[in-house]
């Protein structure tokens, strides 16, 4: 439940082509961020880069905290306020729970008048996956990813090495053997460089990011995966050399 709830009179209704008005960046992408979100959940189409229309993102200095933010409904439209860029997406997330408030799917949604102020009582909230072990496919990922916005979660903690699996391309270090890529092939698999930056654009703007290499066993990830390590004595992978291997976002990383 968000934090305050105060109900008002009067009702606005959100239907098919409604607009969406940004300002910066960071409010494009909560605009995007929404209007794919309501498309899934409620089958309506928003016109997320709209110059004027019933939902509008605006910064707010006086909204305190990057992810705190206020809903406003009222009869003329729907306005989110936040001073931060997670705080607009946390906004969007809600105005999305709104629009899907039963199975009357591609259908015009009645909203009633309300303020909605909210902010995280938790700083860490997140969600931990294990793809070291059993691998997990990247639109898998970017699919999940989504979910953690539409829950308001901030935290991607992702296990990318272990004995039982290299799961990302490195091009400091040797490339793995294509047959020994993973020590058990039945649950194998591994992402190019290329494609582990793609979960850094799936519903950007409200996370961070916690790949985490284990740096006690991964000297023995080499070994297992790479012809090259194994005829040498290898060191342990620095951890900021994964974390970079996802790309050029700072992340918070674990040992």
């Amino acid at each position: 439940m968000p934090a305050s709830i105060e109900a008002k009179a009067r009702t606005l209704t959100i239907g098919e082509g409604a607009g969406i008005v940004a300002g910066d960046a960071g409010a494009k992408t909560a605009a995007k961020l929404l209007a794919q979100q309501v498309k899934v959940v409620r089958g309506l189409s928003l016109a997320s880069d709209a110059s004027t229309g019933p939902i509008r993102f605006v910064r707010d200095a006086s909204v305190t905290g990057d992810e705190a933010y206020v809903l406003s409904v009222d009869a003329k439209g729907v306005t989110i306020a936040a001073s931060g860029d997670a705080g607009l997406v946390h906004g969007a997330m809600t105005l999305a729970q709104l629009l899907s408030p039963d199975a009357e799917v591609g259908k015009p949604v009645v909203l009633a008048a309300m303020t909605i102020r909210d902010a995280p009582r938790f700083k860490w909230r997140g969600l931990m996956i294990d793809p070291a072990r059993h691998f997990v496919p990247m639109p898998t990922l970017c699919a999940m990813v989504d979910q953690l916005a539409a829950q308001k979660m901030n935290v991607l903690h992702l296990h990318l090495t272990d004995d039982q699996g290299w799961r990302v391309e490195i091009k400091r270090y040797p490339e793995p053997d294509p047959d020994r890529r993973v020590a058990h092939a039945a649950v194998g698999g591994w992402c190019a460089r290329r494609e582990g930056r793609r979960i850094l654009y799936a519903g950007r703007g409200s996370r961070r990011w916690s790949p985490m290499p284990r740096t006690a066993r991964s000297r023995w990830c080499p070994r297992s995966t790479c012809p090259a390590m194994r005829r040498r004595r290898s060191r342990p992978i620095p951890p900021k050399s994964v974390c970079s291997a996802i790309g050029p976002r700072s992340v918070t990383t674990g040992a």
